[in-house]
């Protein structure tokens, strides 16, 4: 049973770091310079400066790996405010966040025992507080969530990989 679930963890991991590459290497399509309009021989309108096109924004390939040993998941399942304010005055203190925007957020929650179902259910929670923050403008604006588990971790032990946008 623990075998195949790892297969899976690892299967989940390499969808991880593939969608991330795709992410961090895709680039917009540059724009078509818009063309000049036809004017008439009475009329003289200026031509339009064509503008550059801006360049979309790329994730770093190193995340900002948050390890967190002793989270309150009973707090966070309950839906409890001081746990989830403990989170998130925890991981917004983290110094490789200051000043800086989240891309993706990959979630681990520790699932010791072979709970797996509660080891999602925490890491869906602490992303709810990631969010949370994210919608009061800071860090995670826009930012997108994946929970996993890990399976040699106790549910007391959170680690959040934080791909940040290039600068």
């Amino acid at each position: 049973m623990v075998f195949g679930s790892i297969g899976w963890l690892f299967a989940d991991l390499m969808f991880a770091l593939a969608m991330t590459y795709l992410v961090a290497t895709t680039m917009g399509a540059p724009l078509l310079p818009t063309p000049e309009p036809t004017a008439s021989p009475s009329a003289s309108v200026p031509a339009s400066p064509s503008s550059s096109p801006t360049p979309e924004p790329v994730l770093e390939l190193e995340p900002v790996s948050i390890e967190l040993n002793s989270v309150d998941w009973r707090g966070l399942l309950s839906n409890k405010r001081g746990a989830i304010r403990a989170l998130q005055n925890r991981v917004k203190g983290h110094p490789d966040l200051k000043g800086r925007r989240a891309g993706l957020v990959l979630t681990f929650g520790g699932a010791s025992g072979d709970n797996t179902a509660r080891a999602r259910r925490i890491a869906n929670r602490a992303n709810d507080a990631l969010r949370a923050l994210g919608r009061d403008g800071i860090i995670f604006r826009g930012t997108v969530y994946r929970p996993f588990h890990s399976l040699a971790s106790p549910p007391s032990k959170l680690t959040i990989d934080v791909y940040l946008f290039r600068r």
